[in-house]
């Protein structure tokens, strides 16, 4: 019987160092993205400016529930069992 882990076959979910290299990104990069947004919403005609600002928004609303699942005790069904 074959005792020995298979490792021809690609794992698919990458490993705990590379998720902890890229959290950051979860918060960082649509904050990013919106200020890019607003940056460059200013310099063009204002229905490209109406959209950019609309998708700032909602990239910034992303970031603000993102940080406010990250932290902890802020209730929930774990907290609150009916």
């Amino acid at each position: 019987m074959h005792t020995r882990p298979d490792r021809t076959r690609p794992r698919e979910y990458p490993s705990q160092q590379m998720r902890a290299k890229l959290r950051p990104l979860r918060y960082w990069g649509p904050f990013v993205l919106a200020i890019v947004c607003l940056v460059v919403a200013y310099s063009v005609p204002p229905i490209v400016t109406y959209i950019l600002v609309i998708v700032s928004f909602m990239l910034l609303f992303e970031v603000g529930t993102a940080l406010f699942a990250r932290a902890g005790g802020t209730g929930g069904l774990k907290d609150f069992k009916q």
